[in-house]
């Protein structure tokens, strides 16, 4: 190990990392259930490296009183139908998420790509707007690691 000076170790980013293991927290939100699932479950296969705690809500009220765990990312179905919640609210659910954990990162999920849509999600806070096709869970996953990524970076600028 190098030292800066007599009381500053330099540690290499790998020693940090290993010696500051942390748990990401997802949140999926969407009113079907067996979607969640679907997408739950392919996300555990492929994000081995790390150490990853995916929670699913069929019920946007039950999101936001979760938010005080603060996660890391809510994947959110623009789209649902939550009881008392229509599609158009979802941009106010996402803003409400925002609000309760400013650093949580959006990333809202559609049927359709709608370019207004699209534009309104970042303006109002979105990590980004995924339209579904045939590649969605795939762009997920690299959307999961790259924040992984991301927070690493951060925590050991920090270190």
């Amino acid at each position: 190990m190098q030292y800066a000076n007599c009381f500053t170790p330099i540690y290499p980013l790998n020693y940090i990392l290993l010696m500051n293991p942390l748990v990401y927290t997802v949140f999926l939100v969407d009113e079907d259930l067996k979607t969640l699932l679907l997408l739950k479950n392919y996300l555990e296969r492929k994000i081995v490296d790390y150490s990853i705690d995916i929670q699913i809500f069929t019920d946007a009220v039950d999101c936001l009183e979760s938010m005080k765990q603060h996660p890391q990312l809510v994947i959110l179905n623009y789209q649902a139908d939550f009881v008392g919640i229509t599609a158009a609210d979802s941009m106010q659910l996402m803003k409400k998420l925002k609000a309760i954990s400013p650093n949580t990162e959006v990333v809202l999920v559609a049927g359709e790509s709608i370019q207004d849509t699209a534009i309104m999600a970042i303006k109002y806070g979105a990590f980004d707007y995924i339209a579904q096709n045939e590649r969605t869970l795939k762009r997920l996953e690299l959307l999961v690691y790259k924040l992984i990524l991301e927070q690493q970076r951060l925590k050991a600028e920090t270190f």
